[in-house]
């Protein structure tokens, strides 16, 4: 069984510029999915951020 760690050094700040960017997109997808139950497309985001 694989326990999850908590993300530290440069794996944390990747994390939190990642959640910069893309905060509206995610809040937004998952307003549309839980409240409005709409279906949401899925997204796979190829390029780097930093």
């Amino acid at each position: 069984m694989k326990t999850n760690r908590p993300l530290t050094g440069s794996k944390l700040k990747d994390f939190e510029v990642f959640l910069e960017k893309y905060a509206d997109k995610i809040v937004q997808k998952w307003i549309d999915y839980f409240v409005y139950h709409k279906n949401i497309e899925f997204e796979k985001i190829n390029t780097r951020i930093i």
